[in-house]
Parts: C-alpha cells; structure tokens; sequence
C-alpha cells in the first residue's frame, strides 16, 4: 500500500526583514518524509522549487509591500504529499519595525508578526 504524505505541512512564520521571510513547518505525521520542497509566488515572480531535508527556510530578495506565497511540500518513497502555505505581506513601519500580515489560505485566523 502506497502512502503519500497527507494531511499537508504546517506552515509557521518564524521572523521577517523587510526583503526576507523565515519560515519552518510541521513533518507530516502520516509517514517520513525524504525531503522538503519550497517555492513561493510573488506579484507576477515565480520562484523554482528549493530542495531541502531541513525543517526551516529563509526566502530573500523579496518585495516590500507585495504579498507574498510561500508553499511547502513533502516527498517520500511514493511521491509528493499535498503543499502547505503562507501567505504574508512585508510592510516597514514608521517607527522602522518589519511587520507582516499573514492569512491561512485554509484557516480563518489572521495573524500579526511585528519585529
């Protein structure tokens, strides 16, 4: 029987800059994963999918002001799992603070990050 990794990662926001955000997720529980995918969609740039077998990825060169997606996928012996994501926007503010509004694109909580 094959097993796919289901339900998809957790993904957690875990610090910003105002180009650059941090973010790291649950392994799904279901089976182990072999490596982690990570690509993001911003405006109208599409970043190729990074290979990882970490937990954690940091994303630069990102545009202050520009909501940003960052997708997370597993893959094991039987393929890829469904992708987790964030969605986040960089704002600075008056005061030189970082902030970053994101929303679960499958939750209804909204959460606000300030650094």
């Amino acid at each position: 029987v094959s097993k796919v990794m289901d339900p998809a990662p957790v993904v957690r926001l875990e610090s910003v800059t105002p180009t650059s955000v941090t973010v790291s997720w649950t392994p799904p529980a279901s089976t182990q994963p072999l490596e982690y995918f990570v690509s993001y969609v911003q405006g109208t740039t599409t970043s190729p999918e990074s290979m990882t077998l970490l937990t954690t990825a940091t994303l630069g060169s990102l545009v202050q002001g520009v909501a940003v997606t960052i997708f997370v996928r597993a893959m094991n012996l039987y393929g890829y799992g469904k992708a987790g994501n964030l969605t986040a926007t960089p704002i600075l503010t008056p005061a030189g603070r970082t902030e970053f509004f994101n929303v679960s694109l499958v939750g209804s909580m909204t959460e606000r990050m300030v650094q």
